[in-house]
């Protein structure tokens, strides 16, 4: 009997799931692989020894309760630092507030300039 597990279904977000799958069997997996396909997505779930039946119909339920449009914490975290990225570059430092101390003035002036560069590598 293999160790792995395929189960299909018809789209998922692969980070929230994976972290699912992680979060409920934690050890007992050496991995997990998400095949994307055009019509259904391809989950394969790898253990370390042959699962039980109530491992494969968690799975199977916790695959089928997936819910592609919920975020995993890493995405949720990337989307905050996008969402900040945006924010600071729609309101550029105003160098002008730094006129009473010549060398504030000259750090803001430092990090608005890094602003401008990092704005043109990020696109």
């Amino acid at each position: 009997m293999s160790n792995s597990v395929t189960f299909s279904r018809e789209s998922v977000n692969a980070d929230a799931l994976i972290a699912t799958l992680r979060d409920a069997f934690g050890d007992d997996l050496s991995g997990i692989s998400v095949s994307q396909g055009e019509n259904e997505d391809s989950i394969t779930l790898y253990f370390v020894d042959v699962p039980t039946e109530a491992q494969r119909d968690q799975a199977q339920e916790l695959i089928s309760a997936h819910d592609p449009s919920l975020k995993s914490a890493g995405q949720q975290e990337q989307e905050a630092i996008e969402a900040q990225r945006e924010e600071f570059l729609a309101a550029p430092l105003d160098v002008e507030t730094f006129d009473d101390d010549a060398l504030l003035r000259q750090l803001a002036e430092r990090v608005a300039w890094l602003e401008r560069e990092l704005a043109r590598l990020v696109g």
